[in-house]
């Protein structure tokens, strides 16, 4: 058990919290854009209303 030494008389039960810190350590990284499956740009953070689109190439 991974947790095993986390847990304490005071603090039974240990919670994974791995993908909210994840998701946190992603919304402060400014080199990181969150798209949905339909490749918009999801607002996870301010730094995303920064974001401007690049004209296409022909």
């Amino acid at each position: 058990d991974v947790h095993k030494r986390f847990r304490t008389e005071a603090h039974p039960c240990a919670a994974s919290r791995f993908n909210e810190r994840f998701l946190l350590s992603l919304a402060l990284c400014e080199a990181c854009i969150v798209m949905d499956d339909e490749l918009n740009i999801l607002p996870i953070s301010s730094h995303m209303w920064s974001i401007t689109p690049v004209p296409a190439l022909e």
